[in-house]
């Protein structure tokens, strides 16, 4: 049977299920990482939550498609290949597998978001 999940207010709800380090951060910022995982698909690999990272600088390599909208704060991600792109609050954007580059959290982030990782 499959049930409808809601998170009330994500924008502003304590729902977090762990804290960490982003293990990827680098020198000299230390940004924490904070996630709630709403479901998570056995059989397909799909995973769809609440994520929060506070101020800092981090790796980023995808390994699966993402999707998700940024419901607070600002984030500037540099691909690899020097484009730069600043999202802001209210943004949806699409994050390819494949995607690498630095991500740069000017103002905590939250977004809601879904991965869809590749059929083989």
């Amino acid at each position: 049977m499959s049930t409808l999940t809601v998170i009330e207010n994500t924008a502003d709800a304590d729902v977090f299920t762990s804290s960490k380090l982003y293990p990827t951060a680098i020198a000299p910022t230390t940004p924490e990482v904070r996630v709630h995982v709403v479901h998570r698909s056995e059989d397909t690999g799909h995973t769809a939550g609440v994520w929060e990272l506070t101020v800092g600088k981090c790796r980023l390599e995808r390994t699966v498609d993402e999707v998700f909208v940024l419901l607070s704060g600002v984030w500037v991600l540099t691909a690899d290949d020097g484009t730069v792109t600043t999202l802001r609050a209210g943004d949806t954007a699409l994050l390819p597998k494949g995607w690498k580059g630095i991500g740069e959290v000017v103002e905590t982030v939250r977004k809601v978001y879904a991965t869809f990782p590749s059929r083989a």
